[in-house]
């Protein structure tokens, strides 16, 4: 479990780095030191080390100060104005060389920070980014070694080029490069053409950086955490939908497609012709002879001429089925006959008691999250955030170290929580 360190755990970190700095002699017995060094480490249950230098806490934890919180202010304010001006210039009255000076400004200024921002998490990422279990650990220890300056190897290279590789390839922090990039690109390029409208197309990505926002409130980590939790139960409710979508596309395709009309190339609904004598709704009726119509017995020559049928394959019939069973109903797709409409009612029902069962599912989760947040709230002095389902503890930045003894969970030697 995640654990912070304490006092004495630093101490043997420093004492460790000094044997490493002083030792002298093969590169086997310089790779046993370290083996010994991170055997350490570990029996001492340096689990995860809050690592990361000063910069990276300011720009990625809102919660280590003051300074920071209003960082996080900032940032969300900055993406709310990109975007807000990303919507309203799609207005005629705003767009199309409309106001062209205000929007520009607006976008340089939020490019310019948002690439100071994404130049200092790149720069202060740490070397365990990204990366769990012993490993992070080991990274998380050479992140202390690298904020004393002291230590440097081809282990340490590795783990700081793997962490900008894993840091690129992150999902926000790529929708944040997307975004920046095609900016700079279109303001090297002099010559308009194809290359310069697809970058002006991928410029839309700027507007998935409200999802950064995410990062900055709790509450929509704890509903992000919840549906984590809830993926499996979701999965087994997603298999059981696809396949009931499957099953009832089909039929309603087998009972609504009508008969095939040779002219048409198509199927036509309806019989044409009730009980009483009446043309149904699946009939047009045309004045005079109407050429290539779709009517069985003397089609070229009569008036009526069947109405082409819209559940041509199973494919419309699956767009009718999914807008049923989410109780949506367009109405440009409906069954005629009354077996169908049948089959429309079962659908109907199955979907709202089928849609039921993903609240209920994650109702339960949240819930026993909410749960287990508050039962890891401290008396007092500490602040607590759900991570993964884990209740991580943060010290209070203003707290001194006594406190920080104190609150070890028990085991106030290590001044370390668990």
């Amino acid at each position: 479990m995640p654990i912070f360190v304490g006092h004495n755990s630093n101490r043997i970190v420093n004492e460790s780095m000094a044997q490493m700095e002083n030792s002298e002699g093969t590169r086997v017995g310089r790779m046993t030191r370290f083996a010994s060094f991170r055997t350490r480490i570990t029996a001492h249950k340096i689990e995860n080390p809050d690592v990361g230098s000063p910069l990276w806490k300011f720009l990625e934890d809102n919660d280590s100060s003051k300074a920071a919180w209003w960082w996080s202010i900032l940032s969300i304010c900055v993406i709310a104005i990109n975007s807000v001006s990303f919507v309203v210039e799609s207005q005629p009255n705003f767009c199309c060389g409309n106001y062209t000076l205000i929007w520009d400004i607006i976008n340089w200024v939020c490019l310019g920070f948002f690439t100071i921002e994404y130049g200092l998490r790149f720069y202060s990422c740490p070397l365990s980014y990204g990366l769990t279990g012993p490993r992070m650990r080991e990274a998380a220890v050479y992140d202390q070694m690298k904020e004393t300056g002291k230590y440097k190897s081809a282990i340490f290279w590795q783990f700081l080029v793997r962490s900008r590789i894993r840091f690129f390839l992150n999902f926000q922090n790529l929708i944040d490069i997307t975004a920046i990039l095609p900016f700079y690109v279109q303001l090297m390029l002099t010559n308009p053409g194809p290359g310069l409208r697809f970058i002006r197309v991928i410029r839309i990505v700027r507007i998935f950086r409200l999802l950064k926002i995410g990062k900055y409130s709790k509450g929509l980590k704890l509903l992000m955490n919840t549906m984590k939790k809830s993926m499996k139960a979701l999965s087994s409710l997603a298999l059981v939908m696809i396949l009931l979508v499957v099953i009832m596309s089909t039929i309603i395709w087998m009972l609504e497609r009508g008969v095939w009309c040779d002219e048409s190339n198509n199927y036509c609904s309806g019989s044409g012709v009730d009980e009483e004598g009446n043309f149904t709704a699946g009939w047009y009726y045309y004045v005079g002879a109407f050429q290539g119509s779709t009517y069985s017995e003397g089609c070229s020559t009569a008036p009526y001429c069947r109405q082409p049928s819209k559940f041509t394959s199973i494919f419309p019939s699956t767009y009718w089925t999914l807008t049923t069973i989410t109780t949506t109903g367009y109405g440009d797709m409906y069954p005629h006959t009354p077996t169908g409409k049948v089959l429309g009612c079962i659908v109907m029902l199955a979907g709202l008691l089928l849609l039921a069962l993903p609240v209920t599912v994650m109702t339960i989760v949240l819930d026993d999250r909410m749960h287990a947040e508050r039962a890891c709230l401290p008396a007092s002095g500490h602040q607590r955030q759900l991570c993964n389902g884990v209740c991580l503890g943060r010290v209070d930045p203003a707290g001194e170290g006594g406190e920080e003894a104190e609150t070890a969970g028990g085991d106030s030697k290590m001044g370390a929580r668990v």
